[in-house]
């Protein structure tokens, strides 16, 4: 169920993969990993929601703009409301919005409820499924109806996929930048940093994995 990206699969990506690279400044590089098309649902971005915002919005990736807002002065968020306002306006271009079925929808509310973790633990009592946020609910109901690709590194979704649906191609954030090495899209050193020392410890990606190199060959373990 989980590995590298396909290549060629359109993918749907979480909040917390899309925030590591676009907050990282390396959009760029999650558009070319994600060469099947890069699919984003309405939780996670809403189109709708142009920044600057004089009131919270809705949708996951919008509020991290807006708690970055009030503070222009420091230089890690001012750079993250410059890059993630940048990524909202190249859709159509670097992004796609996804609207979700009414089949979609049902199966996302399923994902989030308590039902779907008592499902999971009837299969298999040892597991643990944290509840499901929404966002993460939703990009599991459009990749597993779509036979896309699930990128995202929330265990809840995980453990829960593992077990009800196994089929689902989940995505860890570690994988694309294994193919961005194998591509040569990026050295294995800037890729082992990034993950590491970026996404890891300075913008808090939750993860047991690290990145390693062994001359131009990445490994996530």
């Amino acid at each position: 169920m989980t590995g590298g990206p396909s290549g060629s699969t359109p993918c749907v990506v979480d909040n917390m993969v899309l925030a590591m690279f676009v907050d990282a400044g390396h959009a760029p590089l999650l558009v070319a990993l994600a060469s099947g098309g890069l699919y984003i649902t309405p939780t996670i971005l809403d189109p709708s929601e142009c920044p600057p915002y004089a009131a919270q919005p809705v949708s996951e990736f919008a509020k991290g703009i807006y708690r970055a807002q009030p503070n222009p002065t420091d230089p890690i968020h001012a750079q993250r409301v410059q890059h993630r306002t940048a990524f909202i306006q190249a859709i159509h271009g670097s992004w796609q919005p996804v609207r979700l079925s009414q089949r979609q929808l049902t199966l996302a509310h399923y994902l989030q409820s308590r039902q779907a973790r008592d499902d999971a633990r009837a299969r298999d009592p040892g597991v643990r499924v944290k509840r499901i946020d929404p966002g993460e609910a939703e990009c599991a109901a459009v990749a597993l109806m779509r036979g896309w690709e699930l990128w995202t590194d929330d265990g809840g979704i995980i453990s829960l996929l593992q077990v009800r649906y196994p089929q689902c191609q989940v995505v860890r954030t570690c994988a694309p930048l294994m193919r961005a090495v194998a591509r040569g899209l990026i050295p294995c050193a800037d890729a082992a940093h990034l993950y590491n020392d970026i996404f890891t410890a300075q913008l808090g990606l939750r993860t047991q994995l690290s990145l390693y190199c062994h001359g131009e060959h990445a490994t996530c373990r």
